[in-house]
């Protein structure tokens, strides 16, 4: 290896260092990057994806490419809102019509999901419910090295129509503050002190 071509391998390396901190980072804090109504959700970082990226990037450098664009993308995952502004009734502010979502390498689906405890003991009521719902979808996604940030589809099982405002309130601050295409629909569930369930998709 030439004095050359070593230089250019040690800058890739601290290229690619820096990258995958500030990644990584991202990725602890479970929180996605957004610019205008476009989110990036970051995907599940492991060590074979770091080294993946390392090699990319410094396979990149060395060529005389120095953008890294191709391999940074390979970890990110791009939401964008659908909110047309005419043509249809204009959704209210805690959730989308749609979100299109591109470079995904993966999908969890979480099945309707209630508020129990770990020992199967359902909340005394509505808020404890709610809180322990989305204690478990994100236990859930967390088997999956996903969060709640990696939502993109909510659906929500009520036992009453007058938990609606309750469940969007959950759920918006579950979500902080993001929002995505959700549907609540009015049931019976299969036991009576289930007061709601919720399923979501998420991608990453």
């Amino acid at each position: 290896m030439t004095a050359e071509t070593e230089t250019k391998a040690e800058s890739a390396v601290a290229l690619v260092t820096s990258r995958l901190n500030r990644m990584s980072t991202k990725a602890r804090i479970g929180r996605p990057l957004r610019t205008g109504s476009s989110s990036i959700v970051n995907r599940r970082i492991t060590p074979e994806s770091m080294i993946r990226l390392r090699r990319s990037v410094v396979a990149e450098t060395l060529s005389g490419n120095n953008t890294g664009t191709d391999a940074t993308k390979e970890a990110l995952v791009r939401t964008t809102t659908l909110a047309p502004s005419d043509g249809i009734y204009e959704a209210t502010p805690d959730y989308a019509h749609g979100i299109e979502v591109t470079d995904i390498s993966r999908f969890v689906f979480v099945a309707g999901t209630m508020g129990l405890d770990p020992r199967g003991k359902p909340g005394a009521d509505l808020s404890s419910q709610l809180t322990q719902i989305w204690a478990n979808i994100a236990r859930i996604l967390a088997e999956a090295e996903m969060t709640v940030d990696n939502v993109v589809r909510v659906t929500s099982y009520l036992t009453n129509a007058e938990q609606a405002a309750a469940n969007g309130a959950a759920r918006v601050a579950a979500l902080a503050g993001r929002i995505v295409p959700t549907t609540a629909i009015v049931v019976q569930t299969l036991s009576p002190d289930w007061l709601v369930e919720v399923e979501v998709i998420a991608a990453g």
